[in-house]
């Protein structure tokens, strides 16, 4: 319950205009922890657009990639 909450106060802020690589970082992680990959997928790769730097990320989005059964030929032309 605690994820949800936190995923809506999330949502929310992006609304009110903050669009940055920790909020969608952040959104991704709640959907992550709810077991729903390919939404935490989207939001990580808007992080990444925002900050290349961050390489937990990195691991995420693979996770991701893996978790939602992803071709492994998408998920390496995402990295190459």
């Amino acid at each position: 319950m605690k994820k949800l909450l936190l995923k809506i106060s999330f949502k929310k802020q992006k609304e009110l205009g903050r669009n940055d690589a920790w909020i969608n970082s952040e959104i991704g992680i709640c959907y992550k922890d709810l077991d729903k990959y390919e939404e935490a997928l989207e939001y990580y790769l808007l992080a990444y657009e925002e900050d290349k730097e961050e390489i937990w990320l990195l691991s995420d989005i693979g996770l991701a990639f893996i978790m939602n059964w992803i071709d492994m030929k998408k998920l390496l032309e995402f990295f190459y």
